[in-house]
C-alpha cells in the first residue's frame, strides 16, 4: 500500500502524537531506520518503525500495539506520524500489510493508503523440522 502525497494527510492525523515523542533514534536511525514510540505515562503503549527514503520511498513498520493497549488508537497515532514525517523527507511512504487484519487495513485506508500490489514470500532452502 502506498500513502497519499506531501501534504494529502489530514491535519488530525498529523497530530495526533507530538513530534518529540520520537526521542533519541540513536544506533536505529544509523542502520536506516527511526522508532517513533508512544509513552503514556512512564509506559511504552505503541511502537512502529520508518525506514530511511531509498529510491524515492520509505516503508512503514512495523508498528506493534501491545493487547491491553489496543483499540485506543495509539497504533492508528504511530502510523500516521511515520507517514507524515517521510512525506516530509519528500519521500512516498509504503507499506506491507496483512489483507486477513481488517482492523490495520482499514486504519491504512483512513490514513489514505491505497493498495498498489500483492507480494508472496517464497523461501528456498532445507525443510522446516
Amino acid at each position: 500500500m502506498r500513502a497519499p502525497g506531501k501534504g494529502e494527510l489530514g491535519e488530525g492525523e498529523r497530530t495526533l502524537l507530538p513530534r518529540d515523542a520520537v526521542g533519541h533514534a540513536g544506533a536505529a536511525e544509523r542502520v536506516g531506520v527511526l522508532a517513533v514510540p508512544v509513552v503514556v505515562p512512564d509506559q511504552c503503549v505503541a511502537i512502529g518503525v520508518r525506514r530511511v527514503p531509498a529510491e524515492g520511498s520509505a516503508r512503514v513498520g512495523p508498528v506493534y500495539t501491545p493487547r491491553a493497549h489496543r483499540g485506543r488508537g495509539y497504533g492508528s497515532a504511530v502510523t500516521a506520524v511515520a507517514t507524515q514525517d517521510i512525506l516530509d523527507d519528500g519521500a512516498i511512504p509504503v507499506l506491507f500489510t496483512d489483507l486477513a487484519n481488517p482492523t490495520s487495513n482499514g486504519i491504512y485506508q483512513r490514513l489514505g493508503y491505497r493498495p498498489v500490489g500483492d507480494y508472496v514470500s517464497v523461501g528456498v532452502g532445507p525443510p522446516a523440522g
